[in-house]
């Protein structure tokens, strides 16, 4: 493999970095929905998340539950588990069940209903995200999707 032919990706939020109340603060960053931009700073040992204006983080959307799902940072490592939700709730695009927890970590992506919120330190503890780096063949990558479009036309764009 050529140097050159390696594409590279640096990724915020190690999967090395665990999140709990060890003392680093954590918040949620919404990345898509209504309250796109908004900024929930995770004080307490437990964050609800839902529509319902008693939930640490509020979505005021349809698409959201009123008690949609539930961040637990007790101990290391920080959970979340969906309460059972209409339209469930993912991680890093994997479906939840209903009420088992799920280990979370700085840099993973939670899905809400129609919302996308990235899970990271707080800002004001000052620290810096810590980066992974994953390099890639390019070629086979190229590779590997002509493939699947040899196999798969309707799946080729115009």
């Amino acid at each position: 493999m050529n140097p050159e032919d390696v594409d590279r990706t640096v990724l915020m939020g190690s999967a090395r970095a665990p999140a709990g109340a060890g003392g680093s603060s954590a918040q949620l960053v919404v990345l898509r929905g209504v309250e796109r931009g908004r900024v929930f700073r995770l004080e307490g040992a437990e964050a609800g998340i839902g529509r319902q204006a008693d939930n640490a983080v509020v979505l005021a959307s349809a698409a959201v539950s009123k008690r949609h799902a539930l961040i637990d940072r007790r101990a290391p490592p920080a959970e979340i588990r969906d309460l059972g939700s209409t339209n469930g709730t993912k991680v890093n695009n994997v479906a939840l069940r209903h009420g088992e927890p799920r280990e979370l970590r700085f840099g993973d992506v939670i899905e809400v209903g129609d919302h996308l919120l990235l899970f990271c330190r707080a800002e004001e503890d000052g620290l810096q995200p810590e980066l992974d780096e994953i390099a890639f063949d390019a070629e086979r990558v190229r590779a590997e999707a002509a493939a699947l479009l040899k196999d798969f036309p309707e799946l080729e764009r115009e």
